[in-house]
């Protein structure tokens, strides 16, 4: 009978375990699209000021 409630314990510390696993995935997945958005956000606006620094060195003609 002891067998059978340890057996029963560590099925679900197995369970647990495991949903916790997958969470945690899920939420380094979503850390890691929100560091790569804010990255794109970055290079977008570092473009924007690079093209108008250059159209504004531009002599004219």
């Amino acid at each position: 009978m002891a067998l059978v409630v340890v057996l029963v314990l560590l099925a679900v510390m197995m369970l647990v375990t495991i949903t916790l696993s997958g969470r945690m995935q899920q939420q380094l997945g979503r850390t890691r699209s929100q560091q790569e958005y804010q990255q794109a956000l970055w290079y977008s606006a570092s473009a924007e000021s690079l093209a108008l620094s250059a159209l504004q060195s531009e002599p004219e003609k």
